[in-house]
């Protein structure tokens, strides 16, 4: 009997954990397709759990392109472990350290560093456990790749820093902006406040505490501002807020 490729065949499917088998009627054309992509994904997960698979291992040179001297940096490592005693070593610490037994094996060994290829690699090993990185990788070249990564992070890193300002927010609308329509940013939330209300037709603290802004857009504002003893000018009054304002707590 002749091969048809159009003839319905019943694939059934069951795996542990299931409720009940997973059963489709499907053609022999299509059942073959099934099969292939099945071959395809068996190949790709062979591939993936190559240990060093999709991995770029630079080379030393690369590496430590621009590492500080393996004198200074040993330095740091002994000064950071005896101030860390008691707390413990963070993963730059170990990072570091592993970097620098690496550099002085690639070095060779020597009468002070007889034992410098073992260290590196004991070292290394520690680092590929920390981050919980496969065993398949040479600990040494993973050493590398991660340094190089972190000295990159450590370069942009000084391109930027982070500062944090102060805004004077408004208690009844949230309001960030002056009269003048901008918003002021300070060091210290003292001096938001205080730009606030420098003004006498400007910005008032109640008595109970609350920060209301010069716009004259309700009651509430105009009931706080009169109990300071201020009258709002008209170009007050005709200050607009735009909604999308970031408001950040004083």
């Amino acid at each position: 009997m002749g091969f048809n490729s159009n003839d319905v065949v019943t694939l059934k499917l069951d795996c542990a954990g299931w409720y009940q088998p997973y059963v489709v009627d499907i053609t022999r054309m299509q059942l073959g397709e099934i099969l292939l992509k099945l071959d395809d994904m068996a190949a790709s997960t062979d591939e993936q759990g190559t240990p060093d698979h999709a991995q770029k291992w630079p080379s030393p040179e690369e590496a430590y392109a621009n590492a500080p001297s393996i004198t200074s940096e040993s330095e740091w490592t002994r000064r950071t472990a005896d101030e860390w005693a008691d707390e413990g070593m963070d993963r730059d610490w170990y990072l570091r350290h592993a970097a620098v037994l690496d550099r002085i094996a690639l070095r060779g060994a020597t009468d002070l560093f007889s034992d410098a290829a073992e260290d590196a690699d004991a070292t290394a090993t520690i680092l590929l456990d920390l981050d919980q990185a496969t065993r398949g990788y040479d600990p040494r070249s993973y050493v590398r790749q991660q340094y190089a990564l972190w000295a990159e992070q450590e370069r942009a890193s000084m391109n930027t820093r982070r500062v944090t300002c102060y805004v004077a927010v408004c208690d009844l609308c949230g309001g960030t902006s002056d009269y003048e329509g901008s918003t002021p940013h300070f060091d210290t939330a003292r001096d938001a406040v205080d730009y606030a209300t420098a003004s006498d037709d400007g910005w008032t603290r109640t008595s109970d505490g609350l920060l209301v802004c010069d716009a004259v857009r309700d009651t509430a504002h105009e009931d706080a501002h009169a109990a300071a003893g201020k009258r709002m000018s008209p170009c007050a009054m005709s200050v607009t807020w735009d909604d999308t304002d970031t408001v950040l707590p004083a």
